[in-house]
């Protein structure tokens, strides 16, 4: 999971418009049942929000960074549940781009923590904590991070709510399956041994003219770049890598070579 910048200003207004009317109609009905059957009739409302949704990630789901053909086609979901907070049926910040897999696990689910009141309205749900990360929110996704063999874990694990929140969206997302945890291993394996040629290579070359070994360090550095790159999949877990490795300093080297070599190449 990485943060994804989620500004007012990507959205257009048309659709805006159109969820305004929608939220206004669905708070006119006089009873429950109408109102969750009015609002279950107006999915075209967020799913019309699929393609925007889409570009401010990349192409990948929110949650799990894979893209729709790792968690199946392509979801729009309401971070808070519709069942349990229909007046945010149609609200744009709600909504979230997920794999249907992550999305049909959640379902109506959204746990808080101990003693946390469930909000009623718009003012009510800021005093509550909710246990289910979001990757809007500045510090959510820093606090989920990767083993080497794919495993999601706490990144602060001394500190027990962080813990608790971890765990449970773990296991409400099904960010620990077999399948993901296959594609981080990999990903996880590939950064590793490009830093640990990288760093090797850089250490053999140093004091000596090798033409052959400088062709090589810069088809590394192009590796490592695209590995690294903010629209490639599992990018957490390749930082999560460069952690273990204490490699940040090297990633850096090897984007600042991969941006000037196209440069050069593009004259």
């Amino acid at each position: 999971m990485r943060f994804v910048h989620y500004p007012l200003n990507a959205i257009a207004q048309a659709w805006l418009k159109k969820a305004s009317e929608a939220t206004i109609k669905a708070a006119a009905k006089l009873t429950d049942v109408e109102r969750k059957a009015y609002v279950s009739s107006r999915s075209d409302v967020w799913s019309t929000l699929k393609e925007t949704l889409e570009h401010l990630s990349a192409g990948k789901c929110w949650y799990t960074e894979a893209r729709d053909n790792k968690v199946s086609y392509w979801q729009v979901d309401h971070y808070r549940p519709k069942a349990l907070y229909p007046w945010l049926a149609f609200s744009w910040d709600n909504l979230r781009l997920s794999g249907a897999k992550p999305n049909l696990r959640k379902s109506d689910d959204f746990p808080l923590g101990a003693g946390s009141p469930r909000g009623s309205d718009a003012e009510g749900i800021k005093g509550e904590q909710p246990l289910l990360l979001d990757p809007t929110r500045w510090g959510d996704p820093d606090l989920l991070t990767f083993k080497a063999d794919g495993e999601p874990v706490c990144a602060t694990p001394a500190d027990p709510f962080s813990k608790e929140r971890v765990t449970t969206t773990v296991k409400l997302l099904g960010l620990d399956s077999e399948g993901l945890c296959a594609h981080r291993r990999e990903k996880w394996r590939s950064c590793e041994r490009k830093l640990k040629k990288l760093q090797k290579l850089l250490e053999t070359n140093r004091h000596q003219a090798n033409p052959e070994g400088g062709e090589l360090i810069d088809e590394i550095c192009r590796d490592l770049e695209a590995l690294y790159d903010d629209e490639a999949e599992f990018t957490s877990t390749a930082w999560s890598c460069a952690q273990e490795l204490n490699a940040s300093r090297l990633i850096e080297l090897a984007r600042y070579r991969a941006r000037l070599l196209r440069e050069l190449e593009q004259g």
